[in-house]
């Protein structure tokens, strides 16, 4: 008896078989890009205004509140110490048709280097305000909606003690004006 060949309808049922298996049926990506979960541990950021500077940069104003380091990096206790430095970022996003606009920015360690501490905070329970200028990292930016996000942190100004406070925003929807 013959051994027949796979008819045509056979082999593009298979082809398209194999082509519906290897082409991804979900999107993984992030839908906000680098924007953290909203989070707080010692600290805490909330995205006050986003202004639009030209189509290059926004400023974007945060609210932060940052506690007293009572304690080192294993939980053990310190006496309190208020002296700390900011360090962060800060990402936005905003659609404009079929395509995402990133801009970003961050709050720049004093004398530049990244091994620098950052700009010196009391860190007392009392909230404060600074601007952070994100720039566009891709399309222009406009005026409208975006989506923000801001990630900060503090670390203790104290030798030795290993401390420190952090907090994220979470994605903030906001109007560029």
């Amino acid at each position: 008896m013959a051994r027949r060949l796979p008819g045509r309808r056979t082999l593009i049922a298979v082809a398209l078989s194999a082509l519906a298996l290897a082409w991804p049926t979900t999107v993984s990506a992030d839908p906000y890009g680098d924007i953290s979960t909203a989070y707080s541990d010692g600290a805490g950021v909330d995205v006050v205004e986003v202004t639009f500077e030209n189509k290059l940069v926004a400023s974007v104003v945060l609210a932060l509140r940052c506690d007293a380091f009572d304690h080192d990096w294993a939980g053990e206790p310190l006496e309190p110490s208020f002296d700390g430095h900011l360090y962060g970022w800060v990402e936005l996003m905003q659609a404009q048709g079929r395509r995402i606009a990133h801009a970003s920015g961050t709050i720049q360690p004093s004398g530049g280097a990244m091994n620098s501490p950052g700009p010196a905070v009391v860190c007392d329970g009392s909230t404060f305000q600074i601007t952070v200028q994100v720039v566009s990292q891709d399309l222009p930016l406009r005026r409208g909606a975006a989506v923000v996000g801001a990630d900060i942190g503090m670390n203790s100004s104290t030798c030795c003690s290993y401390q420190g406070n952090s907090a994220a925003s979470g994605p903030v929807e906001v109007r560029i004006r």
